[in-house]
């Protein structure tokens, strides 16, 4: 029987009519929406490196959780094919994302910081479904690549090569930036999300999106006389476009109750392991809360105007790389390429050629992250490897997937 406290049958039926109310609100979703659009010269005839800043600050009516950025231009060469093209060519055109903004309570943030062709393969290697992104050359959508690095048509035997040889592509190019943490893709991915959306009480209207545009020297090396021409997707004239896609999360009343964290992706760029070495650092890690960690491994272009460009990808380049605690190994790999192959059994997909990590959501659950934030003070958190592949352009890019708040408990009890 309900009493005026609400207990009872009453509050029970209005704690399952709640419930209810939050179940078909939470973890829906409105699609992407157009935010802006603009031209860029990928460089031009001549070359060169183009930064735009987006001239207003995002808009955060609603939750948001994620970003969509579209770049479409036609690509004609010319006279002389490419000498050679880099594994990830295409999508090294758009060079560098980066979003910073205010928090109300952790201030000043660059939530996201990466290059586009790290950001473009980011989903893949945690959704068995591409995650989202997309190329499509002359009409047909091209299939992610895996080991070795290349882009292959659909049905095709042979890899599809761009610009190594002259002709017209028509090209489209999708990058989503997703806001939460990297999950699985399942049933309850959404819903998992709405505890890392951006919340306009949480940011107001401080976001800024800042974005780098390379040229012709991300595609490959061209030959002294090959003409490189960049124009209006479909079209001998006009300029290339890009444009900004906005998703956002409804959430109604509850958005008033939730308190999200934010994850943090930002990629560090390492070029000084040039030499054979045993156990050696590779970074320090922030002590936070940490999703999941991916190194990228190959050789520098040193021509490119726009970098970072790899003029290869390996997975050869390092071993037994470990997560450490106090020289203590949290993680005690002892062959790298079979981590790779675990990392891409517990997501359901390929790990491209260059790519490797190590992740403490496969769970689908946030509350796996590792508790940095738990480490004592004077403890080292870091990443340490071998070396196995020397090179003077090797290159090595980690991003620390981390989170500030979120659901997570706090670790001892209050006082």
């Amino acid at each position: 029987m309900a009493n005026g406290n609400g207990n009872g049958n009453g509050g029970a039926r209005q704690r399952r009519a709640q419930m209810m109310a939050q179940a078909t609100m939470i973890g829906r979703e409105q699609g992407p929406e157009l935010f802006y659009s603009d031209t860029t010269t990928l460089g031009g005839l001549a070359g060169g490196v183009q930064t735009v800043q987006i001239p207003r600050t995002l808009t955060l009516n609603r939750p948001m959780e994620s970003i969509t950025i579209k770049l479409a231009f036609r690509l004609v060469t010319s006279v002389y094919d490419y000498a050679s093209v880099y594994p990830e060519n295409l999508i090294n055109l758009l060079a560098q994302i980066q979003l910073n903004g205010i928090h109300r309570v952790y201030g000043n943030l660059t939530p996201i910081q990466m290059s586009g062709a790290t950001a473009w393969n980011w989903p893949q290697m945690f959704h068995s479904h591409r995650g989202g992104n997309a190329l499509f050359v002359n009409g047909a959508r091209v299939e992610p690549p895996t080991s070795p690095y290349l882009f292959v048509s659909p049905g095709a035997a042979q890899p599809a090569v761009f610009p190594v040889t002259a002709g017209t592509y028509d090209v489209e190019i999708h990058y989503e930036i997703p806001l939460g943490l990297s999950f699985p893709a399942s049933a309850g991915e959404a819903q998992r999300d709405v505890s890392f959306l951006y919340l306009p009480q949480d940011w107001a209207d401080s976001l800024q999106l800042k974005l780098t545009f390379g040229d012709r020297t991300s595609l490959g090396v061209p030959q002294a006389s090959t003409v490189t021409t960049f124009t209006s997707f479909g079209s001998a004239t006009g300029l290339p476009t890009f444009s900004v896609h906005l998703n956002y999360s409804i959430l109604g009343a509850f958005g008033n109750a939730l308190r999200p964290g934010v994850v943090i992706r930002n990629e560090q760029s390492f070029a000084q392991f040039v030499s054979l070495v045993n156990r050696t650092r590779l970074s320090l890690l922030q002590k936070q809360i940490t999703s999941n960690v991916v190194f990228k491994t190959g050789v520098q272009s040193v021509v490119a105007n726009a970098p970072p460009v790899f003029t290869t990808l390996v997975d050869t380049m390092l071993d037994q790389t470990q997560l450490i605690v106090d020289n203590k190994p949290i993680r005690n790999n002892s062959d790298n390429m079979i981590a790779k192959t675990y990392g891409g059994r517990n997501f359901d997909t390929n790990w491209p050629a260059g790519y490797n990590g190590f992740s403490f959501v496969d769970s689908q659950n946030p509350l796996t992250a590792y508790r940095g934030d738990g480490l004592q003070g004077g403890s080292t958190f870091e990443i340490d490897t071998n070396i196995i592949s020397a090179d003077a352009a090797n290159l090595i890019l980690m991003t620390q997937e981390m989170v500030f708040g979120g659901p997570f408990p706090p670790l001892k009890p209050a006082a």
